[in-house]
């Protein structure tokens, strides 16, 4: 004989059932979109390491002590560009 006890115990195993059923039908998406993450994440990292090159390019061209005011000119530019880089893209 069934108590209320075992049909409300039935009834909520059911309803897990259901629940886990629409859970798995998501899985196939939740597994899509952590490859697309994984491949962002890789992107990003491709992307900061390029930045970090163009740093160190930009660096090379500075004039660490210029006493020219040319060069006073261009070492204020380098370091305008390296700021950016530094604050902005990195």
């Amino acid at each position: 004989m069934k108590t209320t006890v075992d049909t409300y115990h039935m009834s909520n195993q059911s309803d897990l059932r259901e629940v886990i059923s629409k859970l798995q039908e998501f899985v196939p998406e939740f597994e899509k979109l952590e490859d697309e993450l994984g491949t962002t994440n890789d992107r990003i990292e491709e992307l900061q390491a390029k930045i970090q090159e163009l740093q160190e390019i930009v660096e090379d061209e500075d004039i660490p002590s210029p006493t020219i005011p040319e060069y006073v000119e261009h070492h204020a530019s380098i370091q305008k560009i390296l700021n950016f880089i530094g604050k902005e893209l990195l």
